[in-house]
C-alpha cells in the first residue's frame, strides 16, 4: 500500500524522528510569522553528482559502490522489501513547482514516483549497467525501524502544483552510470572507514564515557576508560576491585573522574 500524507507519522528509528521534527519545526515556524511553507518529503532520491563514499546517501549509492569494489551488494531481509526510487532531476522539478505555487502552504507533499520497486530489482539492475558479475548477498537479517514496504502516493503533490515524475528506474540508473564512467569518481567503500572515524570522534569528545558513567563500578572487576577531555588528563583509569567489596577503589591519578562524575580525592589509609 502507498504512503499517503494523510497517514499518522509513526516514526520507529532515530532518522525518522528528526524528519518528522524537521517537518513540524518548518511548518510550525511558517504559521507563526505568516511564511508560505512547503514541506517535501523526498523519497529514496538517486542520480548524478550523488557521493558514492558517503553510506548515507541511499542504497543505490551503497550498491554501486560496492559493484565498482568487485564486492557483492549486501541486501538485508529477502531483498523482496519495496521502495519508491526517484530521480534528482524530479525532486529538482518538485522543488521549483512548489516553489512557484503562489496559492500552496502549510501542507507536507510526497516526492516520488509512485511506483515501488524492490531493493533486489534495483541490485540486478545496477550490476546489470555496471556489466558486473556480483550477485547480491541477502543477509537474512531484519533492521529495527525499517518498514516492509514503503512507497509514495503522489496526487497531492500533482493536484496542488501539477508534479509529474519524468524518470523511471531505468532511464534514471543509465544515466547515473553514464555519468560515473564520464567523471570517473573515486568509488571507494567507506562504510567501516567512516564508522571508525565517527566512533574516534565520540570518543575524544567524551559521549561514550559520559553515558557510562551512571553504572561505571557496578560491575566488579570491569575497567572503564573516561575519554573525555574535559574530564581527565592523561592515563586516567577507574578500576573496580577484583577482592572483597570493603577494598577501597583503586583511582589513579588524584584527578581522575569518579563514578558519578565528580573529581575523585584520595582517603588516607
Amino acid at each position: 500500500m502507498d504512503s499517503s500524507e494523510a497517514k499518522r507519522l509513526r516514526a520507529d528509528s532515530v532518522y525518522a524522528i528528526t524528519k518528522r521534527d524537521h517537518e513540524d519545526l518548518c511548518l510550525v515556524f511558517g504559521r507563526a510569522y505568516g511564511v508560505r511553507t512547503v514541506a517535501l518529503r523526498f523519497f529514496n532520491t538517486y542520480g548524478r553528482r550523488q557521493s558514492l563514499s558517503n553510506p548515507y546517501t541511499g542504497v543505490v549509492a551503497i550498491f554501486a559502490s560496492r559493484l565498482l569494489n568487485d564486492s557483492s551488494p549486501t541486501v538485508f531481509e529477502d531483498g523482496l522489501q519495496t521502495r519508491d526510487f526517484v530521480h534528482v532531476s524530479d525532486i529538482v522539478q518538485a522543488i521549483e513547482l512548489a516553489i512557484g505555487a503562489e496559492g500552496v502552504g502549510d501542507v507536507a507533499l510526497n516526492v516520488g514516483t509512485g511506483t515501488p520497486t524492490t531493493v533486489l530489482e534495483v541490485a540486478h539492475a545496477l550490476a546489470r549497467e555496471l556489466h558486473i558479475d556480483c550477485p547480491p548477498m541477502l543477509l537474512g537479517r531484519f533492521r529495527h525501524g525499517d518498514v516492509r514496504h514503503c512507497y509514495a502516493d503522489i496526487s497531492a503533490a500533482r493536484h496542488a502544483f501539477g508534479y509529474e515524475p519524468k524518470v523511471d528506474l531505468r532511464a534514471g540508473l543509465s544515466d547515473l552510470i553514464a555519468w560515473i564512467a564520464e567523471a570517473a569518481p573515486e568509488a571507494r567503500d567507506l562504510t567501516q572507514e567512516q564508522l571508525a572515524r565517527g566512533l574516534r570522534v565520540i570518543r575524544h569528545r567524551g559521549v561514550v564515557a559520559r553515558a557510562l558513567r551512571p553504572w561505571i563500578g557496578k560491575r566488579r572487576g570491569s575497567r572503564i576508560v573516561d575519554d573525555s577531555p574535559r574530564r581527565r588528563p592523561r592515563n586516567q583509569l577507574l578500576t573496580a576491585p577484583r577482592t572483597s567489596r570493603n577494598v577501597r577503589r583503586k583511582i589513579a591519578p588524584t584527578r581522575t573522574a569518579c563514578a558519578a562524575g565528580r573529581p575523585a580525592r584520595r582517603r588516607r589509609a
